[in-house]
């Protein structure tokens, strides 16, 4: 059994990974550090030697151990929505034909891809599957034009 900091809220196994997740607990309030990244991989046969060094994956701690309980809460239903997500869109049938924006090839691909990003066939560029559950939309407005100088 591994025994980690009860500030520990979760482990991930890429940095990117463990930066989204810091990222979202930090959209509701979290703060939260990516913190022993030196671990990935852990160092078998050491453990004995140096306590934690055979834990592996980069953990993400909660600064206010008080919050722990939170961010465990937060990051499980996370959790559960992109399951619900990935279900929802695996459960697709039939095909959708998308234009590729580079060389303007129309191309089948499964109904269940949407929401994914995929390769063109014909010349190898990515190409976006829209998702009709989501917006796929850009605003009109970004805002201010860059003065041209």
């Amino acid at each position: 059994m591994i025994s980690r900091d009860p500030r520990c809220v979760y482990v991930g196994d890429h940095q990117h990974e463990v930066s989204l997740v810091v990222a979202l607990l930090s959209e509701e309030g979290i703060d939260a550090d990516a913190v022993n990244d030196a671990t990935l991989g852990g160092l078998e046969g050491v453990v004995s030697i140096v306590p934690r060094a055979g834990i592996k994956g980069i953990e993400v701690w909660v600064k206010d151990l008080t919050q722990a309980d939170a961010a465990r809460t937060i990051l499980a239903e996370h959790a559960a929505e992109v399951q619900a997500k990935q279900a929802a869109r695996l459960s697709r049938a039939g095909s959708v034909t998308v234009v590729c924006p580079s060389c303007q090839l129309q191309s089948e691909f499964p109904a269940s891809q949407q929401g994914t990003v995929q390769t063109c066939p014909s010349c190898r560029a990515y190409v976006d599957i829209p998702d009709p559950d989501e917006e796929t939309e850009w605003p009109d407005d970004f805002g201010q034009p860059e003065d041209e100088a």
